[in-house]
């Protein structure tokens, strides 16, 4: 479940800036870069010892250098527009809001915690299972009877090969 929601926000953050996934990497690491540079100017400035110089030069010059890389991610990005369609490939969802609301959804689902690497505390030698399931919506309870049979199913057939 994690990694299907860190893929569809991935998808997500790709499909509303209009770039591949280089080019969002390098944008987070600019706003990780960006982000601890500015704690440290907070951080001189509540204790007053910052007189409105540089501050750290070696963070300055790591977030210069983030920037840069960002900027030649989308740049790349640009350059590698080949076919003309890869604003209509973009485009496949009507729009980020169709996919923000999926990444809403499969956030959800995984807060819930049923999707968890767990094993359910089930007796193996009693012929029936009970879910409680209430909670869910009708299509989040399908989803997750389709996803427990399938694990079953190749429960089973592992169980089969050996």
């Amino acid at each position: 479940m994690t990694g299907v929601l860190h893929y569809a926000q991935r998808v997500y953050q790709e499909r509303y800036l209009g770039t591949d996934q280089k080019a969002v990497l390098a944008l987070m690491h600019l706003n990780k870069r960006a982000r601890a540079y500015h704690r440290k100017l907070l951080a001189a400035a509540k204790m007053a010892t910052w007189q409105g110089g540089e501050l750290d030069v070696e963070d300055r010059e790591l977030l210069e250098k983030a920037r840069q890389e960002a900027v030649e991610a989308f740049a790349v990005y640009a350059d590698s527009i080949v076919t003309g369609y890869e604003l209509e490939n973009l485009m496949k969802y009507d729009s980020p809001d169709v996919l923000k609301s999926v990444v809403d959804r499969l956030y959800n689902l995984q807060r819930t915690g049923i999707f968890k690497d767990a094993h359910s505390p089930f007796d193996r030698t009693k012929p029936v299972w009970r879910y409680k399931l209430n909670a869910f919506s009708q299509e989040e309870k399908k989803m997750f009877v389709l996803f427990t049979l399938r694990d079953l199913f190749d429960h089973g057939q592992k169980r089969r090969s050996t």
